[in-house]
């Protein structure tokens, strides 16, 4: 019985012996550990098109680092404006996925002013100077600028380009009279120009702040002074392949001021498009080439005198046509009485410089509104000497870059600018009845 005790211990303890054992053998094995795949990261790509257009696909979800092309297509009459969401300027936009993106494709009509300037309705990549295009001018605004003068600067612009031919791109910029309206479209301006890669946004700022603020000035000042005084001009953009327009606050357009008709600001602006017909052909040349095809000597009495004359005959004409194009303070007494007018005025400031001939005013003289003013008769003489109102746009201006003024002159009118100098200066000297007489009854 002893021996049977002791054994059945010794058979206890080495069966505990044995499972310990055992146990720690399979504690000490590393456990085989499976690596899931990893899970691929998504995102969403939206893709919409506005009014005027189509674009490729729609978007979807895509894996992290797709690329994905899309293309946006302009209906007939429309023209790609540009992406909200994306910078390019590009119709065809190349993504590369690494975040949800929403992008819809703007579209502009080919028949209307484009009044946002974030957007373009042309192709930024190439140059359309000195070309027609098929495309209005743009044109935008202070905030402060009521909505009836936007309306109404548009459709002066919109006509002004559909009687003397679209060039472009024309940037008309339209100032109100606080301060905070013209930096904030100042800010747009220069947006504009650094990412058409004109000038760094800063940089532009800096140069432009004095001429946004001085203008927005010139409204203000006018406004509390009583003065009616509006200020339109051709600013340049030479060297940025664009035309760039300016123009104070528009007071005409405003009923509230009674001393400014409506017609003086639709006047305004068709004078100041005028201009851009002027430059378009000579606008890549250098600058003292350019001036001197369209200012020879720095004399001012074509290139203002036209304009002025063109302005103001388009206005009578409109009227005569009866276009509806003013709610009201029409312009009154037809174009031989505003030409009237003009004569009066011409003759009083040319006689501030008695020491000038007529031919050799320049814009710095005391009596530059002569070349304005006698500038419009002298247009007037030569347009009714050929008989084609349109002899400034078909011949003349078309000719200017190739043949210069005096070429173009002689093409144009038949005979060299010293002889007309000698019969215009006999024909100032007719009664005013007889000079009227060259004047078309509109």
């Amino acid at each position: 019985m002893k021996f049977s005790l002791s054994l059945l211990s010794i058979c206890i303890l080495s069966f505990i012996l044995i499972y310990s054992c055992s146990t720690e053998e399979e504690e000490s094995v590393a456990p085989v550990v499976q690596t899931p795949e990893p899970i691929p990261v998504k995102y969403t790509l939206t893709v919409s098109a506005a009014e005027g257009g189509t674009v490729s696909s729609e978007g979807g979800t895509y894996d992290e680092g797709t690329e994905i092309e899309i293309i946006a297509t302009p209906n007939v009459g429309y023209v790609f404006g540009g992406w909200i969401g994306s910078n390019s300027t590009s119709a065809s936009i190349s993504l590369n996925l690494s975040a949800n993106i929403e992008l819809e494709a703007m579209f502009l009509s080919i028949n209307s002013i484009n009044n946002d300037p974030l957007l373009f309705n042309y192709d930024t990549s190439k140059s359309y100077i000195g070309e027609l295009v098929d495309f209005y001018p743009s044109a935008f605004f202070a905030s402060d600028v009521p909505q009836y003068i936007r309306e109404s600067l548009n459709n002066a612009l919109k006509t002004a380009a559909d009687r003397y031919g679209k060039y472009g791109p024309v940037e008309f910029w339209s100032l109100g009279t606080e301060e905070a309206a013209a930096q904030e479209l100042l800010n747009l301006y220069c947006e504009r120009r650094d990412h058409l890669n004109h000038s760094d946004k800063q940089s532009c700022l800096i140069g432009m702040e004095d001429n946004f603020m001085d203008r927005a000035k010139v409204g203000r000042d006018a406004i509390q002074n009583g003065e009616c005084r509006v200020d339109g001009s051709h600013s340049g953009g030479f060297q940025w392949g664009f035309h760039d327009m300016r123009t104070t606050y528009l007071m005409g357009f405003d009923d509230s001021f009674d001393c400014r008709p409506f017609g003086d600001d639709y006047f305004t602006i068709v004078h100041e498009y005028f201009h851009v017909v002027q430059l378009a052909s000579v606008f890549n040349l250098e600058s003292e080439v350019r001036r001197n095809r369209v200012a020879p000597n720095d004399a001012i009495w074509m290139i203002e005198g036209a304009a002025q004359y063109m302005g103001k005959y388009t206005v009578y004409k409109l009227q005569d046509e009866g276009i509806s194009i003013f709610p009201s303070n029409k312009w009154t007494g037809g174009l031989r009485n505003g030409m009237k007018d003009s004569m009066v005025d011409g003759k009083y400031h040319f006689n501030l410089c008695p020491d000038i001939e007529f031919s050799r005013i320049k814009g710095s003289d005391n009596c530059r509104q002569a070349a304005y003013s006698l500038g419009a008769w002298a247009v007037a003489y030569l347009i009714n000497k050929v008989g084609n109102q349109n002899i400034l746009t078909d011949t003349f201006y078309p000719n200017l870059s190739s043949l210069g003024f005096e070429g173009a002159f002689n093409l144009a009118f038949g005979y060299s600018s010293e002889e007309f100098y000698e019969e215009f200066d006999t024909f100032l000297k007719l009664p005013i009845e007889q000079q009227l007489e060259i004047i078309p009854d509109i």
